[in-house]
């Protein structure tokens, strides 16, 4: 699967320049490959793949920090000065997004190319078992009360 994301893409939401300007074109593009691949993972437990582009920007993000850490860990991570540490954070806190995500815990406004179309964006869905005869709208005011009949008040 190729990535999502772009390389300018990744400059804008990844790495700064000046890191990125330090790696060939290959490696960005292969750390962009392989966190789209680690993104289909989180996704194919709740979606039918590939999902259909354009793609939110939650999806875009997430893979370009993704594959901004592969690149910090293949240049190497310079914790002692703290300068990638803001890349650490956004690493973890989109770990937890897709941990989320392949729980079923949150849902990404996604289209997916199953049969059922667009994910997140219309909300749950909610099933219901059959009226059991009792009705917020109260009774008639007949004697003795009966239940109000007509439209919507059973099945």
């Amino acid at each position: 699967m190729a990535s999502r994301a772009t390389i300018a893409q990744l400059r804008q939401l990844g790495l700064d320049s000046f890191a990125l300007d330090q790696m060939s074109t290959a490696d960005k593009q292969a750390a962009l490959d392989s966190a789209s691949a680690r993104l289909d993972s989180a996704l194919a437990t709740q979606f039918t793949l590939p999902i259909v582009a354009p793609y939110p920007l939650d999806i875009i993000e997430c893979e370009c920090v993704l594959a901004s850490w592969t690149l910090l860990m293949v240049r190497g991570y310079n914790a002692p000065t703290g300068v990638d540490e803001n890349i650490k954070e956004r690493y973890l806190m989109w770990e937890a997004y897709l941990d989320k995500v392949s729980k079923g815990e949150l849902v990404p406004n996604v289209v997916d190319s199953g049969d059922g179309g667009t994910y997140g964006s219309t909300g749950p869905s909610v099933i219901t078992a059959t009226q059991r005869g009792y009705s917020e709208r109260g009774v008639s005011v007949s004697n003795p009360p009966r239940p109000m009949t007509g439209p919507f008040s059973s099945d």
